[in-house]
């Protein structure tokens, strides 16, 4: 037969009363301990107001803190690798927090800034050798049939923009100093052919797709390539500069750079502009 064992503590100090009820069974094995909303029975959980949210060891050197809510206030600090196996949420709709990850690096994070609305990864170099990646997207198929974007990016807008978008902004800066000493290029596009026969497919290591619908309806200027040169030494790029430069092209007969000894009448012609003035670069049927 189990007992209750009441006894009041704390009468006389003006604050309530403290009561504790201990309980047990008659074998007397201690069953129980509720100290007004605090429980603690004999499954060696201590429960808070009510027997769904409670503290306890499922397993040696664990600590276990089960809720439908968990609500944590003030600054609270992790140590340790920490595994969340459930949807992590920071903020609600319109009232974000800023979440921070640091590297191993000083100088280097990646910060969500809520009052920006912006995604910034910051990274200090100073390495001598090697080659270092801010970001490094990999995607490996393994079956056939899918079609891929490794990366994308848009910009969608139903009314005028500003004085300029780019889906994809890049830039080197070199400041003062700068300088590399080999190759640099804003953006590189690098195409590995499959090391066998390929039968089907066309490949490029540029691709432009400008789309026109139905509805489109204008005269101004469009182009798949755009370049403009801006600077207080700008004239150096009309004397050194180059609109492409192509290396490991042999010229011959039929190929891709061939010489031409004469002047023949051409069939077609590329439109481009050049200071606002409109060129032709002329086309031939046939080889020359």
């Amino acid at each position: 037969m189990s007992q209750t064992i009441s006894k009041h503590i704390g009468e006389g100090f003006g604050r309530g009363e403290l009561y504790a009820a201990l309980a047990y069974d008659a074998t007397d094995r201690f069953g129980g301990m509720k100290i007004k909303a605090l429980m603690l029975n004999s499954t060696g959980r201590i429960s808070f107001l009510d027997a769904n949210a409670y503290i306890y060891s499922s397993v040696t050197t664990q600590l276990d803190l089960v809720a439908t809510t968990i609500a944590l206030a003030g600054i609270t600090t992790v140590t340790g690798a920490t595994t969340i196996t459930g949807a992590l949420t920071v903020g609600v709709n319109a009232t974000g927090h800023d979440v921070k990850f640091f590297g191993d690096t000083a100088g280097c994070s990646l910060l969500y800034d809520q009052s920006e609305d912006q995604l910034v990864i910051t990274q200090t170099n100073a390495a001598t050798t090697g080659t270092e990646r801010t970001l490094d997207v990999s995607q490996t198929h393994t079956a056939i049939g899918a079609s891929a974007e490794a990366f994308r990016s848009v910009i969608t807008t139903n009314v005028a923009g500003g004085t300029y978008q780019n889906a994809i902004f890049g830039k080197i800066d070199y400041q003062t100093a700068g300088k590399v000493t080999g190759l640099a290029g804003v953006i590189c596009a690098e195409l590995t052919m499959a090391g066998g026969a390929v039968s089907q497919g066309t490949y490029c290591a540029f691709e432009a797709e400008i789309n026109l619908p139905a509805s489109y309806s204008s005269s101004v200027p469009i182009s798949a390539i755009r370049m403009s040169t801006w600077g207080d030494q700008k004239a150096d790029f009309d004397t050194y500069g180059y609109l492409f430069d192509l290396t490991g092209i042999a010229v011959g007969s039929g190929k891709f750079f061939q010489e031409n000894t004469t002047i023949t009448s051409s069939t077609h012609a590329l439109r481009i502009r050049i200071g606002g003035v409109t060129y032709f670069i002329p086309l031939h049927a046939t080889s020359v």
